[in-house]
């Protein structure tokens, strides 16, 4: 079987991180194959680095966060 990468992108979803890695950890359980989440942190203002972390911690090597900071000139 191939091995497979979700890549997901996010923005300003810090609610959201966790019941989204249950889901996709709930549904790949069965999953014969390597598989890898890569979670792309768009540069967000909220806490969702905070959340990406805990998933890492929580859901181990399946996690791959990818951390994007987007500076903006200042005025």
């Amino acid at each position: 079987m191939p091995s497979l990468s979700l890549v997901i992108p996010m923005y300003n979803e810090q609610e959201n991180v966790m019941p989204l890695l249950e889901r996709v950890h709930e549904a790949l359980a069965d999953y014969a194959g390597p598989w890898e989440v890569l979670l792309i942190d768009d540069g967000s203002v909220d806490h969702m680095v905070a959340q990406i972390r805990q998933g890492v911690e929580r859901f181990g090597n399946h996690m791959r966060p990818i951390l994007l900071r987007l500076d903006t000139p200042h005025g």
